[in-house]
């Protein structure tokens, strides 16, 4: 009976590490909850979704662009050089007329007087992605509590031109976060970003984590949870995150 007590031994090894794995807890999701005092003032401006435009511009069997921000308030962040993050279409998807030239267009600027302090042209990408933008280090930082305004055009001729825009604020860095140290997962970071309200560096660690590990599936599970607080779920599901690091 040597075969047989094989099997079952086999199968008792089997049946405890299932039991553990089932004993283990489940990582708690990372809900983003807003600073109910970040609020967005009336006089500025933030659309995160492209509408549907009558006509179609560059086309209308194509996905449309979507700023991932809070819908309602300002994107905070406690970075001087803050990243963004624009869902987009592949170049292939966008409609032009024929010889026209298809690119974006990423700027950012005071949201006060609209005086603008960076402005850059980018290629579009080949497939439809999530775009992670990062300000120049050379770049003169943003201020705290003070409002910039930003947005990502899409440019299918010279003629025809949408795009998304929205909030963005520095706040100083909360001291519990700042007590994480560098040991904290990113899971840890992610949830007291989330927690405290501060979107920019959420997304942003959760963004170099699959970056780093594009395979891992509990860090796509909190990137995924993270965005559908955010009334962002659809684009959780896109499979690539494209990195652009700007040039003065």
């Amino acid at each position: 009976m040597p075969l047989l007590h094989n099997v079952c031994s086999s199968l008792v090894v089997v049946g405890s590490l299932i039991a553990s794995l089932l004993a283990t807890p489940a990582q708690a999701q990372i809900e983003f909850r807003a600073d109910p005092q970040a609020r967005l003032p009336e006089e500025y401006r933030q659309r995160r979704q492209e509408p549907n435009y009558a006509g179609c511009p560059c086309g209308c069997n194509r996905p449309r662009l979507m700023a991932l921000i809070p819908e309602s308030t300002p994107a905070l962040t406690v970075s001087t050089h803050p990243e963004f993050f624009i869902s987009v279409p592949a170049a292939s998807e966008i409609s032009h007329p024929p010889k026209a030239e298809v690119w974006g267009e990423f700027w950012v600027s005071h949201a006060d007087t609209q005086h603008l302090i960076y402005f850059i042209r980018l290629p579009m990408p080949e497939q439809a992605t999530v775009l992670r933008l990062r300000l120049p280090a050379d770049l003169p930082g943003l201020d705290i509590d003070k409002d910039y305004e930003w947005g990502f055009n899409l440019n299918c001729d010279e003629e025809y031109r949408t795009g998304v825009y929205g909030i963005v604020r520095r706040v100083a860095f909360p001291a519990d976060i700042e007590a994480l140290g560098e040991q904290a997962t990113p899971h840890e970071r992610a949830t007291h970003y989330a927690n405290a309200g501060i979107w920019v560096e959420a997304i942003a660690t959760l963004a170099q984590a699959r970056q780093n590990a594009p395979d891992d599936l509990e860090i796509l599970n909190d990137w995924r949870s993270l965005l559908q607080s955010a009334a962002l779920g659809p684009v959780a599901e896109q499979p690539l995150l494209y990195e652009y690091i700007l040039e003065e």
